[in-house]
């Protein structure tokens, strides 16, 4: 499951062949949308969905598109992950997880260079983001958190400030920055992720062939 920048790279990576006919500025904000239940304490099922296709996907609005893309790209990243040999997963499971996708971040934040255009979309909100039982003020906050993370390269300072915003403790933080210390050492865990990247294209149009 991903952190917003991977979300945003790995969305601009396939928006022209899969969803150019969508507003991308409400399909990004769409596909930033979920991981709001973080900060908001929402259940997961209320932002996330499952067993969906490319297909399906593509037959809705700009926002929902983007919104169900985010799921769509959870769960084949699940896929990939769980079929991988991957040692660094070590417990506790949720700090190593939440880790992982703070490293991806790092990783993939100079795949994509128009950041400045990407935190623009986040200036403003769209009516679909109301339909979510979460409060304007909230949307706006998450908005807000968003603009100021994209904006910076990924950094324990821009991780620190975007973790305080959306209300993560400052004990987490530190737990997280501590796995990711040892993330950046295991040129395995910066394969395995780089893989990911790599294939991400064809793993979105066959999941199902990387469950071996």
């Amino acid at each position: 499951m991903p952190s917003p920048i991977t979300h945003i790279v790995l969305a601009e990576k396939v928006f022209e062949k899969h969803f150019r006919q969508k507003n991308k500025a409400e399909f990004f904000i769409g596909t930033s949308f979920p991981d709001i239940r973080y900060f908001d304490n929402l259940d997961r099922d209320k932002t996330h969905f499952f067993g969906l296709s490319l297909a399906e996907i593509a037959k809705e609005n700009s926002f929902m598109a983007g919104l169900k893309f985010h799921s769509f790209v959870d769960e084949v990243h699940n896929i990939f992950f769980a079929f991988k040999d991957n040692p660094f997963f070590l417990e506790p499971i949720h700090i190593t997880a939440t880790s992982l996708k703070f490293f991806e971040d790092e990783l993939f934040y100079n795949r994509f260079s128009n950041w400045p255009v990407i935190a623009s979309y986040f200036k403003q909100t769209v009516e679909d983001e109301n339909n979510f039982g979460v409060e304007k003020k909230d949307i706006v906050i998450w908005h807000e958190a968003l603009e100021a993370y994209f904006m910076e390269i990924p950094s324990l300072e821009s991780r620190e400030k975007f973790l305080k915003k959306i209300e993560f403790s400052d004990e987490l933080a530190k737990q997280i920055e501590a796995f990711m210390v040892n993330m950046r050492g295991s040129s395995q865990v910066e394969k395995a992720v780089m893989d990911f990247y790599n294939k991400f294209e064809e793993l979105i149009e066959k999941p199902a062939d990387f469950k071996h």
